[in-house]
């Protein structure tokens, strides 16, 4: 799969389990994809959070604190054609499916 052009879509999954997503399992994950050459990275920031999103800060999100320490970004931008969105899908699954 042609690497994703950058721009600041996103789509993060979590796993409210902390069966998948929670480290080492989460490292496996993300080496699976990119071993199959499917780009994915780490949630990095809560978007309230965020220096432009100043104002907000003074409220506790917990799904968004959840999905920023647990999430998992997968791949998402107009070139996705169907036949990419299931190999993500069949990959993702494969890798949660492996103990």
């Amino acid at each position: 799969m042609a690497r994703a052009k950058r721009d600041w879509q996103a789509f993060a999954v979590s796993d409210p389990s902390h069966r998948y997503l929670r480290r080492p399992s989460r490292d496996r994950l993300v080496a699976k994809l990119e071993a199959d050459e499917i780009e994915s990275a780490h949630v990095v920031q809560q978007i309230h959070r965020m220096p432009h999103h100043a104002h907000l800060n003074t409220v506790e999100l917990s799904l968004a604190k959840a999905v920023a320490t647990d999430g998992l970004n997968l791949p998402v931008h107009v070139d996705l054609t169907g036949a990419d969105i299931d190999r993500v899908a069949a990959t993702l699954a494969e890798a949660l499916a492996q103990k």
